[in-house]
């Protein structure tokens, strides 16, 4: 597994397993996959988005996310991946969808902008097998 890249803004990106569900137990999704959640929200609380829309969560989320330099991205996936230990996080403690995102950062003054990834084909495997849709972003971020 490799990731390269041209020029991305500050070489540094975010990797975050992102956990979704009606009856999603934060506490319980962070047992099951023995990480400390770096953000959650419960179904039915409220709070206020950053355009100040009030509104209610509709769906339990859990997040863990870590900003990484580029060329740890690899092997920060594999590490976070590989420490999960349960067969499958679907359908266990009330997580209905399971997704790792990967953001990368470009900049518009590089010379070259690029980005590409390599993720093995036992890693992909085990995300298959997991549960885990896949999202990558690499968005212009001056």
């Amino acid at each position: 597994m490799s990731s390269q890249t041209s020029n991305t803004n500050g070489d540094f990106c975010s990797v975050a397993i992102l956990l979704y569900g009606g009856s999603l137990d934060t506490k319980e999704a962070s047992i099951l996959l023995d990480l400390s959640p770096t953000g959650i929200r419960n179904r039915g609380e409220e709070r206020t988005t950053s355009s100040g829309a009030q509104i209610v969560q509709k769906v339990g989320f859990w997040e863990y996310r870590v900003r990484v330099p580029l060329d740890s991205l690899s092997r920060t996936i594999v590490q976070m991946i590989g420490a999960i230990q349960c067969e499958t996080v679907i359908g266990q403690v009330g997580i209905e969808k399971a997704e790792l995102d990967i953001f990368v950062p470009l900049s518009t003054k590089a010379e070259k902008n690029g980005f590409d990834i390599e993720l093995s084909p036992p890693l992909m495997r085990k995300l298959a097998i997991l549960g885990f849709d896949i999202l990558v972003t690499a968005r212009i971020a001056e």
